[in-house]
């Protein structure tokens, strides 16, 4: 019988380089729909790494302590389509990929278009 072990997060920071043009809305509208597509991404990387039987889990990796940089871009129905994943660790690389692979994040139409690029520093360990 399986042992199951419960992952606690000690942490997640989310760090966003934005590299996008927003001719088209307020620098008010920009800055939000910003802050609610950071909000969106860390509540599902904060929703994945405490669940039993996650990536993490199924491949016995008790501890994480790295940074991964994600490009992505919203296409124009606001959906968020990974281009690159880089990481020097190979676990929070392949974790990051299929926790965006796995979840469906939306981000606002005055987003559509637009590459961005982000950090997401990822540290946690199992108990």
């Amino acid at each position: 019988m399986k042992t199951i072990k419960l992952f606690m997060m000690t942490g997640l920071v989310v760090t966003f380089l934005f590299t996008a043009n927003f001719s088209n809305a307020t620098s008010g509208e920009a800055a939000l729909a910003k802050q609610e597509l950071y909000q969106t991404i860390t509540e599902v990387f904060e929703k994945d790494l405490p669940k039993k039987g996650n990536y993490l889990y199924e491949n016995y990796i008790y501890k994480l302590n790295d940074k991964v940089a994600v490009t992505f871009k919203v296409k124009e129905d606001g959906e968020v389509k990974v281009l690159e994943v880089k990481s020097k660790n190979y676990d929070a690389s392949q974790y990051t990929k299929h926790v965006f692979s796995s979840t469906q994040v939306k981000a606002k139409q005055l987003l559509a278009g637009k590459t961005f690029q982000m950090d997401i520093h990822v540290k946690f360990k199992a108990k």
